[in-house]
């Protein structure tokens, strides 16, 4: 049981410290966390909306943090997420509202239709 809840803890407190890294990368509107971070298949792991620092968010993710595979994320602005939203694109759908995903930050939520 101590094994299990340390590994647990371990994996909890690698994701906050994550996304307080990437936070601190820039102006983030929404981070999700799919894939990768929340151990299911999918075709990307960090959806970030707003303006982040390209360069240091690669260097963070190649170079830092250690995954068992190269990190897939996609930067969208705050206009184009929000555009894709009210259309009901369905990839944001499936990232955002897949309750097995983390949705880390959403700062707009208030702003969707």
């Amino acid at each position: 049981f101590h094994e299990l809840k340390s590994i647990i803890l371990k994996a909890i407190g690698d994701k906050e410290a994550l996304i307080k890294k990437i936070a601190q990368m820039g102006h983030v509107d929404v981070m999700a966390l799919s894939g990768l971070f929340v151990d299911k298949e999918s075709s990307l792991d960090l959806l970030l909306v707003g303006t982040i620092d390209r360069i240091a968010l690669e260097e963070y993710l190649n170079n830092e943090l250690e995954t068992e595979r190269p990190v897939r994320y996609s930067i969208l602005t705050r206009d184009d997420y929000l555009y894709r939203r009210s259309c009901k694109d369905k990839f944001l759908h499936d990232l955002v509202d897949d309750t097995k995903n983390i949705v880390a930050v959403n700062r707009l939520e208030k702003s969707l239709p």
